[in-house]
């Protein structure tokens, strides 16, 4: 199977940061790919992609640096207006 490379804008990685709590070094219960996340925010089909970031993303809860294969855990509660 073939995947297309999609290359996402800063924004869009700093949308992805916001819709997270934390990444799996500070929360061993994460089980979303970061990815995912990615693509809850885009209309693709999720199997034929894979993402590519201009600049890693930063955990919100430890700051450590987060790629497109890192666990995350999503916010609970997230407002769609700001997004």
């Amino acid at each position: 199977m073939n995947k297309t490379v999609i290359t996402v804008s800063q924004s869009s990685v700093s949308q992805a940061e916001y819709a997270i709590e934390a990444c799996q070094s500070c929360a061993p219960e994460s089980a979303i790919l970061f990815a995912n996340v990615l693509h809850s925010f885009r209309d693709y089909d999720a199997e034929m992609v894979d993402y590519l970031l201009p600049t890693l993303a930063h955990c919100p809860s430890c700051s450590r640096e987060i790629n497109e294969s890192t666990f995350v855990k999503r916010k609970k509660d997230l407002s769609t207006s700001s997004l």
